[in-house]
C-alpha cells in the first residue's frame, strides 16, 4: 500500500524527470541540431502564412 509520503516522493519524481527530459530536448536542439537557413533566404519568409491549399 502507499503511503502518502511515498505518492509525494513518486509525484516529484516524475516532475523532475519530466522538467530534466525537457531540458536535455532543448539542449539537443540547440547544440546538436544543425542551423537552419536565415529568414530572409527560407522558402517561407517571415511573416508570410501559406493558405491552406498552397502547395
Amino acid at each position: 500500500m502507499l503511503t502518502a509520503r511515498r505518492v509525494v516522493v513518486l509525484v516529484a519524481a516524475a516532475w523532475v524527470g519530466r522538467w530534466l527530459a525537457l531540458e536535455l530536448a532543448s539542449l539537443a536542439g540547440r547544440k546538436l541540431l544543425p542551423p537552419g537557413p536565415p529568414p530572409r533566404e527560407s522558402s517561407r519568409p517571415p511573416g508570410w502564412m501559406p493558405a491552406p491549399f498552397d502547395r
